[in-house]
């Protein structure tokens, strides 16, 4: 039982990361949108974040930010897709088994899973179709 819940409760935290990455990620790049605005009268423009223009891109405020920025740079954008690659990597053999010479067996022995019986269907359709594109009265 506990093994389920927690089987559940990391596909639900699994699925809520790959569902929050691309928002998190170009929300946090969004500290980087600074722009600079004429203020005109033969003034120093004005640089300012496009997500906040009340926030200037050279005051202190803005510097501040940097290293919360760096590190929520470090968990979204590269974390995360960096988290699932390990977690694929070490799941590999899971996702995709090899076949070595102690399933051989079940080849020779008729035994099937259900992917080869539908690769094996898919394939007598296909040599169907091969068969009838060949046929001339049909045309």
């Amino acid at each position: 039982r506990r093994v389920a819940i927690f089987r559940r409760t990391t596909y639900g935290i699994l699925l809520l990361l790959y569902i929050c990455l691309p928002g998190c990620s170009s929300y946090t790049f969004r500290y980087f949108g600074c722009r600079k605005f004429d203020r005109g009268g033969g003034r120093h423009p004005l640089n300012a974040l496009l997500a906040d223009l009340d926030l200037r891109c050279s005051g202190r405020r803005y510097v501040s930010h940097l290293p919360i920025v760096v590190l929520m740079i470090m968990i979204w954008p590269v974390g995360t897709p960096l988290l699932f690659g390990v977690l694929l990597f070490r799941y590999r053999d899971r996702i995709n088994p090899q076949l070595d010479a102690s399933c051989a067996h079940l080849f020779k022995t008729g035994c099937r899973t259900n992917v080869q019986r539908r690769y094996d269907a898919f394939k007598r359709e296909n040599e169907k179709l091969k068969i009838r594109d060949a046929d001339e009265s049909i045309k």
